[in-house]
């Protein structure tokens, strides 16, 4: 009855937080670490069976590394190899080196130093992703960037793992710890070999039978077995979890088995959140807040200095990378996961250890009103003195020397040349109406200026480009971009030069109608709103027809 009256608990209270937390808009994950908070022996005391959640908590881990195994994908990696091998290397390698250097100034030892380095280098994936699907941001330039970043971050936790153990006191050093790395490389690297051979076949077995019961059962035993058995081997559950995951990822039937996980994953991932809530000392936290607080500024500068480095070395505009920088600032769920290994190889201290649950969920708990201003943040900052100039040469400057300036009056300017942009620039092209184009892209308005398109490379919330592209002597003007925060900006510009041209804008949400139109719009159109009268036109048409 024990686990059972505290799993009974552990839930209740969950279902209780996680509802406040809902109506308050905090990510899930934070509102499990308080529910263990409350329920832990640092808490209300309420849980006893302390050795049994902990069990539940592996699980947990595995399933959550098996379906990261299972959504790996090396095509994904490929389509975006430049962000995610240059930019989250970049930001990982800064980041933990930057770190390093500090933890060494204050006294930790080149192990601790290295490993909190890589603690602190992991960004949240599931809280980042969560707000940048909420606001539909994406397919924003900054969106696909921090993903980029996160994929890298997922990937990257693997190797770090497989360090852990050699980072303790008691782990390999020199020539021994090196071989003892490749034997676990050249391990992972066979055990995906013969899986590979073996799997598929079994899998198709299976799923021939039509036994959903069967699959399910197949999939867990693949799953266990290969942790088990790279565990045997001297490596990590987690990390055999991560490669069963990764096998079954090569197979036809991948997402019919992420399907039938998923459930299961979050029940015992929430386990684990829970779980390493239970272990934060309110006390300690209370004893120390000044330097937590302090510690945990220092991590969030730290990290968004180093990804607006990397993004501007990858030709992000300054906006963009501070909004990157902004969003991956936190420390992320992945970081408990190394956190939960270095426990085991007794790593850090138990204060040690405390100084990091607590500098992670500040920073998470923090991170959803952080990555929700930071549009704002961002374009305030580029608008400052010494960064004005800078971000003018960068992001706001004209990149178009290939054009004199256009000569065109009352004609109609379309500002952000995607899908929409394209389709509407033939148009007017059918119809004889004069246009010319801004598009910040620099990829995209390359190609589409070899192709004779009027096309001025630029941002279009810098008035240079805006009158480079003659908007100021336009008559209509159209604003097609996916960040929300572009579009007014674009839009109190384009109405700044010229206060008489009809401006349309695109957007994302009907809530964004009422602002877009205070700023100067005369017209918005919302995507969503747009694709479900054109439905509902379809679906009315093809009901006459029957008639």
């Amino acid at each position: 009855m024990g686990i059972l009256l505290d799993l009974t608990i552990i839930f209740s209270i969950a279902a209780l937080v996680l509802y406040l937390s809902a109506r308050v808009r905090i990510p899930t994950i934070v509102g499990l670490l308080f529910s263990g908070l409350i329920a832990g022996p640092h808490g209300l005391r309420l849980v006893q069976a302390t050795e049994e959640v902990e069990l539940l908590a592996e699980i947990g881990i595995l399933l959550l590394l098996f379906t990261i195994g299972m959504e790996f994908s090396l095509e994904k990696l490929l389509k975006t190899r430049k962000w995610i091998f240059a930019g989250g290397g970049m930001q990982v390698l800064f980041t933990t080196g930057l770190i390093f250097l500090v933890s060494r100034l204050v006294g930790l030892t080149w192990q601790q130093s290295l490993f909190t380095g890589f603690l602190f280098s992991l960004s949240s994936t599931a809280i980042v992703l969560h707000l940048l699907q909420e606001k539909g941001k994406m397919d924003s330039k900054y969106g696909g960037s921090a993903l980029a970043i996160l994929i890298f971050q997922d990937v990257a936790i693997i190797p770090m793992m497989l360090l852990v153990p050699y980072l303790s006191e008691a782990g390999g050093e020199g020539m021994h710890g090196l071989l003892e790395l490749g034997k676990g490389i050249l391990i992972v690297a066979v055990i995906i070999f013969l899986a590979r051979k073996i799997i598929p076949g079994i899998l198709r077995s299976v799923v021939h039978t039509r036994n959903q019961e069967l699959f399910l059962m197949t999939i867990l035993v693949i799953c266990f077995a290969t942790a088990m058995i790279t565990y045997q081997l001297g490596l990590k559950l987690a990390l055999g979890a991560f490669l069963a995951g990764l096998i079954v990822s090569e197979s036809e039937f991948s997402y019919d088995a992420l399907s039938h996980m998923l459930p299961l994953k979050k029940i015992f991932t929430s386990i684990f959140f829970i779980s390493i809530g239970m272990l934060l000392n309110v006390s300690f936290f209370a004893g120390n807040a000044f330097m937590i607080i302090g510690l945990t500024i220092l991590v969030m500068m730290i990290k968004t200095s180093v990804i607006v480095a990397v993004g501007l070395q990858l030709k992000l505009s300054i906006r963009n990378a501070l909004i990157v920088g902004l969003s991956l600032c936190q420390v992320g769920e992945f970081a408990f996961v190394l956190a939960n290994a270095g426990r085991d190889s007794a790593i850090l201290s138990t204060d040690q250890n405390q100084v990091f649950l607590a500098v992670s969920i500040f920073s998470m708990a923090v991170s959803p009103f952080i990555i929700g201003l930071a549009p704002k943040i961002a374009t305030w900052v580029v608008t400052r003195g010494a960064i004005k100039k800078f971000a003018r040469k960068t992001e706001f400057n004209l990149v178009g020397k290939h054009l004199h300036r256009c000569t065109k009056r009352n004609h109609l300017v379309i500002i952000g040349f995607g899908s929409s942009g394209q389709i509407l620039a033939g148009q007017a092209h059918e119809n004889d109406i004069g246009y010319s184009i801004i598009e910040l892209n620099e990829k995209i308005s390359t190609q589409f200026l070899n192709e004779g398109e009027p096309v001025f490379p630029g941002d279009g919330r810098s008035e240079d480009v805006l009158l480079h592209a003659a908007a100021d002597r336009a008559k209509t003007i159209v604003i097609a971009v996916h960040d929300a925060a572009a579009a007014e900006a674009i839009t109190i510009a384009s109405r700044k030069i010229n206060h008489s041209a009809h401006i349309i804008v695109r957007s994302r949400f009907s809530s964004e109608i009422e602002t877009l139109i205070k700023l100067g719009a005369n017209e918005v159109i919302p995507e969503r709103l747009e694709a479900a009268r054109r439905i509902s036109e379809r679906t009315i048409v093809q009901f006459t027809k029957m008639a």
